[in-house]
């Protein structure tokens, strides 16, 4: 009976040291930062330090609105591993929230969205653009070769 419980209790011990290297600080410090920077209501999460000892985590930065600010605590809560949120984010709105997440292609369909809209056609300009970007690429491609 004792050979049948050993590798039960090994098993465990091996399972609970797995979690608990999984919930260091470091790696909450990765998480939080991780969904802040995938989380879309939080523009400027490169703005945002994330810290954590003991499994409390501090965000220090700049936030531009206090909706921004609010989710970003938010994001930090709802990490697994969190037991703790200090909150030193300053709401500053001259931080422009567009660069971060305008880099790829997001201050450009917007400045074309609004102006689209009065114009109707802003929608058809975009979806061409694309399309003659794809296009255009290609004869590049094919002269290189």
């Amino acid at each position: 009976m004792a050979r049948k419980v050993s590798p039960w209790i090994g098993s465990l011990v091996l399972a609970l040291f797995a979690v608990a290297c999984a919930q260091s600080d470091a790696g909450i410090t990765t998480k939080v930062k991780s969904q802040l920077e995938a989380d879309r209501s939080v523009p400027n999460a490169a703005a945002i330090q994330v810290e954590t000892n003991r499994h409390v985590v501090t965000l220090t930065g700049k936030a531009a609105s206090d909706a921004e600010k609010q989710r970003a605590l938010a994001v930090a809560k709802a990490t697994e591993g969190v037991k703790d949120v200090v909150d030193k984010l300053a709401v500053d709105p001259s931080v422009a929230p567009a660069p971060p997440a305008g880099d790829g292609t997001s201050p450009a369909g917007a400045s074309t969205g609004p102006a689209a809209a009065p114009g109707a056609g802003g929608g058809t300009a975009g979806t061409s653009n694309p399309a003659n970007s794809a296009p255009a690429a290609a004869p590049t491609s094919s002269p290189s070769r």
